[in-house]
């Protein structure tokens, strides 16, 4: 994998979950698993649908990053110009020379 194609700066977060004492319920926090990991974002596809009244839109993004350990699907990416990605499946690039996060964006 050459260096001059991971020219996309991201940070990988991970669900972390507290209980307030006070209404004994879940607060979710996401925090930095890994910040600046070079990477190279691909659109894949798109599309919009209505849901529940509210037209919601997708699209499918993989993200090539090089090869670390324990990157899960209940992670997900933020990319620093803000767009939040959820990552649906992690597929090893052959040797550990990287990983394809292949990710799901939604808008509302």
């Amino acid at each position: 994998m050459q260096a001059g194609h991971l020219y996309e700066v991201i940070t990988i977060q991970q669900k972390s979950v507290a209980r307030d004492a006070a209404f004994n319920s879940e607060q979710i926090s996401w925090v930095a698993f890994a910040a600046n990991i070079r990477a190279n974002c691909t659109d894949l596809s798109g599309g919009e649908a209505v849901r529940q009244g509210l037209r919601v839109g997708s699209r499918a993004v993989k993200v090539t990053i090089r090869w670390r350990p324990n990157i899960t699907t209940d992670m997900r990416v933020l990319q620093s110009d803000g767009r939040l990605f959820q990552i649906v499946s992690v597929l090893e690039i052959p040797r550990k020379r990287g990983l394809d996060l292949m990710c799901q964006e939604y808008t509302v």
